[in-house]
This record gives structure tokens, sequence and C-alpha cells, in this order.
């Protein structure tokens, strides 16, 4: 019988406190600890260009990351105002590797028939992404960790190096499809065999600091590294189990919301939680913070390997996740997500890209996960198709963009595979309102500048009508085609 999760997860740590990263040499070869390694000096100056996608990561969680803070926030922008059009794994990364819309690149779930790594792949969308577009304009490229959902083989299109969660993520233990040299004699790439015994946050660090050392001096390095934490369950190192013991219960006004009349039905079937749910609550969010701090070491491991590559002045480091979750908001579970909800939509994003990046700086602008592949691009210098995004580099720069930078993005959401507490939606957050309109017909609007917690839904109030109209009307644009069986 296959141990619990929890007694794999103690394993494992076991394993992590006897071999360290012994185990990762032997099991898969080509990692290794920072110290005493044999790196290769860089001799180009082109950008590199590092990614660090968390999973299901909310926005008001950096607090708790010093090498995040010290490396990348007081070195970088962040963005105050950074939102995912579709808050679901799937659909999200999607948008992030294409700079497309759901809508356009037609993922729209976690797995097939609307979503998911074989519905990428049949469309051929991974036939052009951040990773091809670098790829083809001469970067060594590495993605490790998660990829998509549903993912079972191969390596996509644009990819040097590739080591993937092989179907579904997991702490520990999980498998591993890989193209490493001498795992797959006689083929490109290959599945292991065994599962790897290794804490993956780690484990995926370990590849990604591995490639930086080895990458041909003279490429750049496109490195896209993508851990699982923080996502639920959320199981931490045995060494961070007893952190954040001390954290207090986060009690927003819309914390276990006393007054749902006016929100969607789905909302107001849902009872308020009693003590015991609110200390479950609790400690998922604790279990979460402490999945964070092995990522924040793996931060510090990444940047330190760009500085003994010397690397490091020459790249640009973003940090993000791919979307939020409820932490009992709205009366939702913790853990909830597929809803047009800030807690939801909007994500941590920080960049550091030196020398326009020095000093610490909040930009304010709404920037959405369409626009960080095209950004990237920018940056990089390298040519691609017409995308959804933009380039935010001209905030970057602190310069005024032209055209004016957008003030609204889309909302588009599918009730599929995993089915979510909502049924499919359309909107538009701009910097004053949200608004959703759900198949069934029931609508949302808030004001966010005065209802930052969305308490009150205003859809319905006469004096709203014109603003309602508005968003109708940019949500029909906007939403073009809508989501498969999307009936407002």
């Amino acid at each position: 019988m296959r141990p619990s999760r929890r007694k794999r997860v103690a394993i494992a740590a076991a394993v992590l406190v006897a071999a360290a990263a012994v185990l990762v040499t032997t099991r898969i070869g080509d990692g290794g600890g920072a110290s005493g390694r044999g790196v290769t000096i860089a001799t180009t100056t082109r950008t590199n260009i590092i990614v660090i996608l968390t999973d299901d990561q909310r926005w008001d969680t950096l607090w708790s990351m010093p090498n995040v803070q010290r490396l990348l926030v007081h070195h970088g922008v962040t963005f105050a105002n950074s939102f995912v059009s579709n808050p679901l794994c799937c659909p999200s990364r999607a948008t992030i590797l294409t700079g497309n819309y759901s809508h356009t690149n037609r993922v729209y779930d976690n797995h097939p028939p609307h979503g998911g790594a074989p519905v990428f792949k049949a469309h051929g969308d991974d036939r052009s992404t951040i990773a091809t577009w670098l790829h083809a304009d001469g970067y060594a490229t590495g993605l490790f960790g998660k990829y998509l959902n549903s993912y079972t083989g191969g390596v996509p299109p644009g990819w040097d190096r590739w080591v993937a969660f092989d179907y579904e993520p997991d702490y520990h233990p999980f498998y591993v499809f890989t193209n490493l040299p001498g795992r797959c004699p006689g083929r490109p790439a290959c599945r292991l065999k065994h599962e790897v015994s290794y804490y993956s946050t780690k484990f995926f660090g370990n590849m990604a600091r591995s490639f930086i050392d080895k990458a041909p001096a003279r490429k750049p390095v496109f490195v896209y590294y993508a851990p699982y934490a923080p996502h639920l369950p959320s199981f931490p190192q045995i060494a961070y189990a007893n952190r954040f013991t001390n954290l207090k219960p986060f009690h927003p006004p819309s914390y276990n919301e006393s007054d749902v009349s006016d929100k969607p039905p789905w909302i107001r079937s849902q009872p308020r939680f009693d003590q015991v749910q609110g200390a479950q609550i609790l400690a998922a969010r604790q279990a979460e913070y402490q999945t964070l701090i092995t990522v924040d070491n793996e931060v510090g491991d990444i940047v330190d390997a760009l500085k003994a590559t010397h690397r490091l002045a020459h790249s640009v480091i973003l940090f993000a996740s791919d979307n939020g979750v409820t932490w009992g908001e709205h009366r939702l579970r913790v853990g909830s997500k597929q809803l047009p909800y800030d807690e939801a939509i909007r994500v941590p994003l920080v960049v550091r890209y030196e020398p326009y990046t020095t000093r610490p700086f909040t930009d304010r602008h709404l920037v959405v996960n369409t626009d960080w592949a095209p950004t990237l691009a920018s940056i990089a210098g390298a040519s691609h198709p017409a995308v959804d995004g933009r380039s935010f580099l001209p905030l970057l720069k602190r310069r005024q963009p032209s055209p004016a930078w957008p003030t609204q993005f889309l909302l588009e959401h599918m009730d599929g595979n995993p089915p979510s507490l909502a049924p499919d939606f359309c909107g538009i957050r701009s910097t004053g309102f949200m608004y959703a309109r759900y198949t069934g017909g029931f609508e949302e609007l808030y004001n966010v500048k005065t209802d930052p917690f969305e308490l009150r839904n205003i859809a319905r109030e006469p004096s709203q009508a014109a603003e309602l109209a508005h968003m109708r009307l940019l949500t029909k644009r906007e939403c073009n085609p809508p989501p498969p069986g999307y009936k407002p």
C-alpha cells in the first residue's frame, strides 16, 4: 500500500537530511550543491531571462520571503496591480507562455477537451511561445518544474533542456520527464522509471542552477523555474514544519462574509465558517508560507549562480505566480480560484532588470499575464508574431508608454475539468470596477476604489446603469469568442 502524502513528505525529508544533494546527482545526474561546483563564465553580455513562477501564490505573501525581498524587490519594480485573466493553472500558464488570452490559444481548462498540454499542442500553440522566440534568437533555454497540466511526455519546441513534472506535480515523490544527457540512451527524451525521492521545489531549483552553471559561455540563457509551491495541500520540508507557528488569523472585511444577499446564488448557498473551519484555514495558510521558504532559498541560489557565472549584471529576473487563491473571503473555502474576485486574479509580480531597476520602485499600472511574454521578448530583442499582450518595458524604464497604457483587461473562465463553484463567466477588470456576467445572466459589479474587498454588488443600483451598460459592451467586444458553453 502506498504511504499517505504526509508520510511520504516525512520520508523525503529524512532522505534530504541523510543524502542532501548527493541523491540528485546519483538519481538524475547534472545536479549538485551550490558550493565547490564547476561553472562556465559567460562571455556574452546579452540579457539573460529568468522566470520564477510559483503555483497558486497570493500577491500579499512576499513579505515572508527575505531573499525575494533582498535580491528582487530591493533591486526591482514591484507591480502592485498585477493580474491574470483566467485564474486557473493551465489557462494562466498557456497565456504566460504565449502572450495570448484563453480565447486566442483556446486553453480554458486544466484537462482536455478544452485544456491541458494535449490541447495546447494540438492547436499548435507550443510552436509559438516565449521559448521558441528566444531559442530562435540564440538563447540556451531550459524548463525546470511545472509545464502544463495533463502533460505526459515529449519536449515541446524551443527547449534545449527539459526537466518537467510528468502529468501532475507534487511535493514528493514525483515523476519526471527529461532530456538530461545520459538518461535516455537512443532517445531524445524519456520518463524516469522511478519516482524521484527528493523535495521537488529543491530538486528543480538544483536543475535550474546547474543549467546556469554549465550553459555555453557565448549564449544568453532563458531559465523557466516553476515549482509546485505553495499549492494546496501544501507540504513543507521537514526542517520548516514548525515555522510561522505565530501566524495571526487573516480576517479582512470579506472574510467569512456576513451579508452575501447581493452575491451570486453559489455564494449565498455557502454557510459561514465555524471555529473548526477557521482553524483549518489558518493551518492551510501556515503550510503555504512554510513551502515558500524553500522557494525563497532557491531564489537565492539562482541569483548566486547568475553572479558566479558573471551573468547577473546582464539578467532580467521575473518572479510571479500563475493565479491567487482565497483564504476564506466571501465564504469561499481556502484555496478557491476560478473566480473573478481579486483574491484569485491578483498575483505577485516583481521584475529585476539592471541597469533600469537598481532602486526599488512600485508601479501601479494594470499589468496582465498576457503582457509578460512580449515584455521578455522585447528585452531580449527577439521577434515574435502579434499577440494579445503588450510589452511593459517602458514601465520598467519609468517612461510614459505610447499609446497610453490600458486601464482594463478581460476576465474569462470556463467551468469544466476540474469543476468550479462558479459557472462560466466573462467580464472586465478595470482600474475602477470589476464586472462579471455568468452563464444564466447573473451580474456582479463592484467599485474597487471605494469597495476594494468587493462586498457590495452594485449591478442592480439605478445610479450605476451607465457603468453597467459600458461594461456589458466592453465584455461583449473583448470576450470573443466566449468560453465553450458560455450562455449569458
